[in-house]
């Protein structure tokens, strides 16, 4: 019995088509990063197929899905700074993110053709290029770029009303206000929150998945997961649970061995209290969570080995627990055990 991750095809479908009607005149590059979020890039990308194009963090999985689709945009944000992935990029028609003086002089020392975004820091620090080399990187990248540059940056909050996003924005405006250039600088939580100007390519990620939206949109969850449950064990008052023995038991009850933990994604420190679901019922997370297993408070509820706790769905709210659950949760989870299916009928 392994843990099943449910895509919900219409779900994705309905949403990419959510952000279509809110902003019919911007593209969509489909942010799938690192393996569609764990979700396969093969599969989001066959279900996204109203996306504009698609974007990457792995120059491998660039050259895949551009095997798969001839007509899509396909960016891949973290190049290596190396003249033969530059090459790769460039034969494989993939576009490259350039964020550094060092590819400029690779590019242009090797002559290298290509389709280029070019990415300006204006105060995240991460990758891109320092704000007062943009003019001097444009006419030097522009001449080897076989269609119009796209200007991009990343802003470091993602409440549009912070001091510092406002103040990010207005560089930013101000620096590409004089070039007649596409820019991208929004992603899921700014264009959820309405940012204006909005720019000519959006980013949306987790948004896809009905993750990460402001209230407002009608955004439907795409992804559901659910665990099997091993074991079923009746516990008495004054019993404890997991490693330190770190959670007493108050009364009786009974504990369902839910085959999930922190080997498979689980978050190592969620913890105890925070909630599951067990036939569309709350159940408690009690005691630390392990390598390999769970252990829920199931009560008075009806189950039974081989039935499933779920994790992520309409009835679990696990997300409230863990602040950064939305991402940690996502990215780290790993296919040990675990089917991937696609529902195409809900």
């Amino acid at each position: 019995m392994n843990s099943v991750l449910t895509i919900n095809a219409n779900a994705l479908v309905h949403n990419i088509s959510q952000i279509k009607k809110r902003y019919p005149n911007t593209k969509i590059l489909a942010y799938l990063k690192q393996n569609a979020y764990s979700m396969s890039d093969e599969i989001v990308s066959s279900i996204l197929s109203k996306a504009d194009g698609f974007g990457v963090t792995d120059l491998n999985a660039a050259v895949k899905l551009r095997s798969i689709y001839a007509d899509k945009v396909i960016v891949d944000a973290s190049t290596p700074p190396d003249r033969n992935s530059l090459l790769r990029a460039s034969k494989q028609d993939i576009t490259v993110v350039v964020y550094s003086a060092e590819m400029i002089d690779i590019i242009e020392k090797n002559n290298i053709k290509g389709r280029y975004w070019l990415k300006i820091n204006t105060g995240f620090n991460r990758l891109g290029l320092p704000t007062g080399y943009m003019d001097e990187s444009i006419k030097r990248l522009q001449q080897f770029s076989k269609d119009k540059l796209v200007l991009m940056t990343h802003f470091m909050d993602s409440e549009i009303h912070s001091s510092m996003f406002k103040t990010q924005l207005e560089t930013w405006l101000k620096l590409t206000k004089s070039y007649d250039l596409p820019l991208s600088h929004a992603r899921s939580c700014t264009v959820s929150q309405g940012l204006n100007p909005i720019g000519d390519w959006i980013r949306p990620g987790l948004m896809l998945y009905g993750l990460e939206a402001d209230p407002s949109w009608d955004m439907k969850l795409a992804i559901e997961l659910k665990a099997p449950i091993y074991q079923i064990r009746n516990i008495k008052a004054g019993e404890y649970v997991g490693y330190d023995h770190a959670f007493q038991f108050e009364k009786d009850t009974r504990i369902a061995i839910t085959a999930i933990g922190y080997g498979d994604g689980f978050p190592l420190h969620l913890s105890s209290g925070s909630w599951l679901a067990l036939k569309g019922q709350k159940v408690s997370i009690v005691g630390k969570v392990s390598m390999d297993f769970i252990a829920v408070d199931m009560g008075n509820i009806e189950a039974k080995v081989g039935d499933y706790v779920e994790i992520i769905g309409p009835h679990a709210n696990i997300f409230q627990g863990y602040p950064f659950a939305h991402h940690s949760i996502i990215t780290n989870l790993k296919h040990r055990r675990m089917n991937i299916e696609v529902n195409y009928h809900v």
